[in-house]
């Protein structure tokens, strides 16, 4: 029994921090009773114990195979960061990564906005943002990296980088926004990097709140609260998604400025067309 712990260890191992894809590919190739003896399980290990390593990976393989069919329609409790995107200003921070001399990862620039937008939630909410399935697809970002994979994937950005990006961002008008917005250490630990984090949140927040007349002033918590915690129902239609956001508190801003209409873009390409909930 030992060494058949010792085996499933070692295939669980083998399968940690792959991609779905290859995840999927290397479950194929073991999942077979002769493939899991041929994986470093010898023949002290019996038949009975190896038939049920083969079957627990078999179960693991089809559970892959299942999560690659995305549902018709999905729930974010972050659907009033929709309207956000015309103005996120993803382009630019990908301009800004191509510039780099080595970038740590090829989806850095979509990780990075990826953290923006969430920030623009509020730093309590990240957790729940970094655990969001519908955004990570939206962003074309692996749906199982756990939350801190991606927090060592913005810890692994040089602080050139960083500095690089700080020419994009706003400043942090009040120390109220900066305690809304100023990412914890446990998403990123360089005081630098948290900074500039909250400080493009808060370029978005900004370009958000002079849309809206006669709020171009308001803080970062006010903004959410009052025009942005709205929950989405998002559905796939063909190639593109529908999101039907709810209604905020201050419904009759969004009302008058149209922001909950129409078509939006992200770093994916994905395409989401904006409807807002009936009254």
């Amino acid at each position: 029994m030992a060494a058949a712990a010792r085996a499933w260890a070692a295939l669980s191992a083998a399968l940690a921090g792959r991609t779905e894809a290859a995840a999927a590919a290397f479950l194929e190739t073991v999942a077979g009773e002769g493939a899991v003896a041929d994986f470093g399980v010898g023949p002290e290990i019996p038949a009975a114990a190896r038939r049920i390593l083969a079957h627990h990976l078999v179960r693991q393989r089809d559970a892959v195979a299942e999560s690659d069919v995305a549902p018709d329609c999905m729930f974010t409790r972050f659907g009033g960061l929709f309207l956000l995107l015309p103005t996120a200003g993803f382009d630019d921070i990908a301009e800004a990564v191509a510039g780099w001399t080595v970038a740590p990862d090829p989806r850095c620039a979509a990780l990075i906005g990826y953290a923006v937008l969430g920030l623009c939630a509020g730093r309590v909410s990240i957790a729940a943002w970094l655990a969001d399935p519908l955004w990570r697809e939206l962003f074309g970002l692996s749906l199982w990296d756990p939350p801190i994979a991606l927090a060592e994937q913005l810890s692994a950005i040089p602080s050139q980088g960083w500095d690089t990006l700080e020419a994009l961002a706003d400043g942090l008008a009040s120390t109220r926004d900066a305690r809304f917005l100023l990412p914890p250490r446990t998403l990123v630990e360089s005081r630098a990097a948290r900074r500039t984090l909250a400080r493009l949140a808060s370029a978005i927040l900004t370009r958000f709140a002079r849309r809206l007349v006669g709020f171009s002033a308001s803080s970062a918590p006010f903004l959410w609260h009052n025009l942005l915690a709205v929950p989405a129902a998002v559905e796939r239609v063909g190639s593109c998604w529908q999101a039907r956001l709810g209604r905020p508190p201050l419904d009759v801003l969004v009302s008058l400025s149209r922001l909950a209409e129409g078509t939006v873009s992200l770093p994916s390409g994905a395409t989401v067309r904006l409807t807002r909930a009936p009254p």
